[in-house]
């Protein structure tokens, strides 16, 4: 009788590696941190099931391996379709393996497991969710946890202070929230900037530009904007060099920065395109506009337009920018 062939361990391994290889493609940094978070405490878990521990519960712990698998294995399966509202029902289900665990912990080691996962959440909640959701769900999930602590029978029976373990957990935790949040939202800001004028790029120009026209709309204030176009900069760049250019790019947008008020926006659309933002009427903005052109080193044409109360972002800036070639037209037959 042939006996079964199997595998050298090392085989299987490098099969294990190139499946998790062919994954890797479709997953966001949300579905991989996801997975990431429940793949470490599966870890854990396991090596509490072959290390052991006095008062140590094998099936239970087998058990909760199974449920650490199914979590860190279903973002990985769902890849870019994972979506946010799971994640918060992932954070829900590790809430109540805390929770589960610190009430009825046996060993120290089970509450130490339990609390250690709080700062980890908070910088998951932090980083993906905004603020105010990561910080209703970092509170239900730390009311839980203190919950089951201070409720726990056995709660005296360590050689530690739960409470004040807890108390450490809470401030960490919220420190660790804030920190990533605000790491996050500094990187988005950055995102949203020209490398080479420091003003906004095409995407903080969509996000803050429509802020700004959604906020003039309600409340009836005036809003202004303009697309701007240099003249003749292909010959800036041809007979001075590309150095010249950049250096035109970085003066024309500083001047603007500084002509405008402080809540306008500057925006660099790509090459020698701006797109600028006034929160004032057309006749000021035409008005600031002439005397920055006027002081400027270089030349610069712009169409400007007042958005109305119907107008979304992206049909004010197609106004703008018709104004902009009628106007270049009339100069040239003028």
């Amino acid at each position: 009788m042939l006996s079964e062939r199997r595998d050298p361990p090392g085989e299987r391994l490098s099969r294990l590696f190139g499946e998790l290889g062919r994954l890797a493609p479709k997953q966001s940094q949300f579905s991989s941190v996801s997975a990431a978070l429940a793949a470490a405490l599966l870890v854990s878990m396991t090596i509490d099931y072959f290390v052991g521990h006095k008062a140590f519960d094998r099936t239970g712990v087998a058990l909760w391996i199974l449920f650490f698998l199914v979590l860190a294995a279903t973002p990985l399966a769902m890849g870019r379709r994972f979506p946010r509202w799971m994640g918060l029902l992932q954070l829900a289900l590790l809430t109540f393996w805390a929770a589960y665990s610190l009430f009825f912990a046996r060993h120290s080691h089970m509450e130490i497991d339990a609390l250690l996962v709080s700062p980890v959440l908070g910088v998951y909640l932090g980083w993906f969710y905004r603020i105010w959701t990561a910080r209703l769900a970092l509170v239900l999930h730390l009311l839980a946890i203190s919950a089951a602590s201070l409720l726990r029978p056995n709660g005296d029976s360590f050689p530690f202070s739960s409470g004040i373990a807890l108390a450490y957990a809470i401030l960490i935790s919220a420190l660790c929230l804030e920190t990533a949040a605000a790491v996050r939202a500094g990187a988005e800001r950055e995102s949203w900037r020209d490398p080479l004028t420091h003003v906004l790029n095409r995407r903080g120009l969509v996000a803050l530009g429509g802020q700004a026209i959604a906020r003039a709309q309600s409340t009836g204030e005036p809003l202004s904007l303009a697309v701007v176009d240099f003249d003749d900069f292909k010959t800036v760049n041809d007979t001075s060099g590309h150095a010249e250019g950049d250096r035109a790019l970085r003066v024309v947008s500083a001047g603007w920065v500084n002509g405008l008020q402080p809540h306008d926006l500057v925006a660099r659309t790509g090459g020698d395109e701006f797109v600028l933002v006034f929160h004032e009427d057309e006749t000021a903005a035409r008005d600031r506009l002439k005397r920055l052109a006027a002081a400027s080193e270089f030349s610069w044409s712009w169409g400007l337009v007042r958005v109305s109360a119907s107008d979304t972002f992206d049909e004010a800036v197609k106004r703008a920018d018709i104004e902009l070639y009628a106007q270049k037209r009339r100069r040239r037959e003028g």
